[in-house]
């Protein structure tokens, strides 16, 4: 694993190592796919839009109950 300061770090080097973290994370839950975790339930690196969605902590609360199954 690679740390940067803030100073070496621009935006291509940033976005490489957040995918690589994303897909490291994405192997290792990968095994455990009976887990009720949001993170569980897409089956790529990609962040779920639910969380991007513009709606009060009530709403997006049950969003991702909805989204739980």
């Amino acid at each position: 694993m690679v740390l940067f300061t803030t100073d070496e770090l621009d935006t291509r080097s940033f976005k490489a190592a957040k995918r690589r973290f994303l897909q490291q994370n994405l192997e290792i839950r990968q095994p455990f796919r009976t887990s009720k975790q949001l993170s569980h339930c897409r089956q790529s690196t990609s962040i779920d839009p639910i969380l991007w969605l513009p709606v009060s902590k009530s709403e997006r609360s049950h969003y991702i109950r909805w989204r739980l199954g």
